[in-house]
């Protein structure tokens, strides 16, 4: 464990260095980076607490301050709140890949792109572009925001009636934040905290079901303000083309993975329902408005929903629990289908990978996201 943890130590402080050399480049005006970028983007309903928090943030903190913010003070405290909430399942190591991986994401090169390349590596002007994670207050304030709000849902273990009248307050708030989030958060919500309240015995079947109509009720009236005040786009049409790499690499794989590990583990059907509920929430949500976008009966740009919280979080977190029972001890069976040969055999074999090269996998990859990182960084003092 203490091996973990110093490496977990080297890693934050490896991507907070990195942070620094961007705030560093940026402060001294050798690379164009406008952090007011996302409030010309048209919404169907207005973000109007981020555009607050914004303006107060322009109005009285200076350049410095706000590049502080925006580009360590936010980006880091994500990170660490992403290794917390991951590392609930899975090792810090790959807590700590994943969180990374979560904030990666730049505009024109991708870390797959980058491993493709990794023998061949090119530097050019493509790929001279900030982290979008920097972009202030969407996608950052907003990511910050539903972490957070998240992370505290969770940690606490029962949740009675004030605390959750109090979560149901901070959740509807998110409307106000990012609708788009907002979303999220909100059928995450109506998802756990019924079912864990109604398991823990804290309250009957009868009041938790008032429970939560009436959390539904507070939460309504408190984004039904900036519902009746949104505008629908007349003028968009249904998607032409559906985004089927993100489908199948977000969706169908995590959940095909899954399947898979039901079949050659005795996985506990119950356990896997209740303890990654939230998991499959977020999926149904996200499946929810791919219809409804192809459909033509809400028309929503797929790009802008991706570049939100489904890129910063919910997509890696999809691959979480097939991490966790990949990680399970073995076991022989005698019956059922993991007692067959094929299903030994890839349980045996995925085991002793995952045993055997967890660390030095996990560090490798790691390693090579934070060279990853500082790509755009080369390519930029190259064209100086």
């Amino acid at each position: 464990m203490r091996n973990k943890i110093n490496a977990y130590t080297i890693i934050a402080a490896a991507y907070f260095l990195i942070l620094c050399i961007w705030f560093y480049v940026i402060n001294e005006n050798r690379f164009t980076f406008d952090f007011q970028s996302t409030t010309t983007n048209p919404f169907y309903f207005k973000p109007s607490a981020s555009i607050w928090f914004q303006n107060f943030v322009i109005q009285h903190f200076n350049k410095v301050l706000i590049y502080l913010l925006c580009i360590i003070a936010i980006p880091f405290s994500m990170y660490l709140l992403l290794v917390t909430i991951y590392s609930r399942y899975i090792s810090t190591l790959w807590a700590s890949f994943i969180a990374l991986l979560s904030l990666s994401v730049f505009k024109n090169f991708s870390f797959h792109a980058y491993l493709l390349d990794i023998f061949n590596p090119s530097v050019d002007d493509r790929i001279i572009s900030a982290p979008l994670i920097f972009d202030f207050p969407l996608p950052g304030l907003s990511t910050l925001y539903f972490l957070i709000v998240y992370f505290f849902i969770t940690q606490y273990k029962k949740i009675r009636l004030p605390l959750i009248t109090l979560f149901s307050l901070l959740v509807a708030a998110d409307f106000y934040v990012n609708a788009i989030d907002a979303l999220f958060l909100v059928a995450f919500w109506f998802i756990y905290f019924p079912f864990k309240i109604y398991r823990e015995k804290l309250y009957p079947l009868g009041r938790v079901v008032l429970i939560t109509v009436l959390q539904m009720l507070i939460i309504f009236a408190c984004i039904y303000p900036g519902l009746s005040a949104g505008k629908i786009n007349p003028d968009l049409s249904p998607v032409d083309t559906l985004p089927w790499y993100n489908i199948y690499f977000n969706l169908v794989l995590p959940a095909a993975l899954m399947a898979m590990l039901y079949v050659i583990q005795r996985i506990d059907l119950d356990e896997i329902v209740f303890k990654f509920r939230h998991i499959y929430a977020f999926m149904l949500v996200e499946g929810f408005v791919i219809i409804l976008t192809t459909t033509g009966l809400f028309s929503i740009d797929l790009l802008v929903l991706r570049s939100r919280i489904l890129q910063f979080f919910i997509h890696l977190f999809y691959f979480v629990p097939v991490i966790y029972y990949v990680g399970r001890p073995l076991y022989q069976y005698t019956r059922g289908s993991e007692a067959k040969s094929f299903a030994t055999v890839l349980r045996e074999n995925i085991y002793l990978l995952y045993s055997r090269h967890e660390k030095n996998i996990s560090i490798t990859l790691t390693f090579l996201l934070l060279i990853y990182n500082l790509y755009p960084l080369l390519a930029f003092f190259k064209n100086q």
